[in-house]
């Protein structure tokens, strides 16, 4: 059975990233981002690897970025993990011989965001 999510695909499609404005402001709050994680989560029930590859990627990027960003709310290390755990499934699709570019972006965030669990890990010490 097909689950149907609560959001017409015209407003995810676009640009799969209907929160992108929302992640520019400096003062997005925890529930707005536990929303918009939600929203992926559900959006990735339909746009799987197997029928929606490319979109699948786009949203797993996207949903790292959104649990990075709530990262620097509340559990650090928990919500930069599952960061990381949404970048290395954007890679499995966004691989360096069909999305070179892409695939460079997507990797440098994830270093990043692998730099930032190291650090975290270090200050927690």
């Amino acid at each position: 059975m097909e689950k149907v999510i609560k959001h017409q695909p015209v407003t995810i499609l676009p640009s799969l990233n209907p929160g992108k404005e929302k992640m520019k402001d400096p003062d997005i709050s925890a529930t707005c981002l536990q929303q918009m994680i939600k929203d992926y989560e559900e959006a990735l029930e339909v746009y799987t690897m197997d029928h929606f590859p490319v979109q699948y990627a786009t949203l797993q990027h996207n949903l790292g970025n959104a649990y990075r960003k709530l990262a620097e709310i509340e559990n650090r290390n928990e919500n930069l993990k599952r960061a990381l755990e949404a970048y290395e499934e954007a890679l499995k699709v966004f691989t360096k011989e069909k999305f070179p570019t892409v695939h460079d972006l997507v990797k440098a965030i994830q270093l990043q965001a692998e730099q930032e669990v190291r650090i975290s890990t270090q200050t927690s010490d």
